[in-house]
């Protein structure tokens, strides 16, 4: 596994929180070259509370923080977890099916923006 994969690992299986800010430093700069001068929001994918409460937190959460406070972007929770998903991490899923968030809800308040990613449709 390369050093980078086992980081990431560390955070999110091994409860190792204090990577977060290491990695989010990481990813600065390569944020800001895909995101140039186009407005951007960081919108962490939350887990479903099974997940949530045995690891005891959210590391796309811990990520995007990092991220805000290095970048000045901001960190917008606007996505609900409708239902639990399988893990993609070692599922030998591919890759186009791997794109697919299932049970994702977008909830954005306020700015007329609602919707919901449906897999029935």
């Amino acid at each position: 596994m390369p050093p980078a994969d086992l980081l990431v690992a560390g955070l999110k299986y091994g409860g190792w929180t204090a990577l977060a800010p290491v990695l989010g430093r990481l990813m600065v700069e390569p944020l800001m070259r895909l995101a140039g001068n186009q407005p951007t929001v960081l919108i962490p994918v939350p887990l479903d509370p099974i997940h949530h409460r045995r690891r005891g937190f959210n590391q796309a959460a811990l990520l995007a923080t990092e991220l805000s406070r290095a970048t000045g972007l901001p960190s917008v929770e606007a996505l609900g977890r409708r239902s639990a998903t399988r893990r993609q991490a070692g599922s030998g899923r591919t890759r186009e099916s791997r794109k697919r968030p299932w049970g994702i809800l977008l909830e954005i308040d306020g700015s007329g923006a609602h919707g919901k990613y449906d897999p029935h449709r």
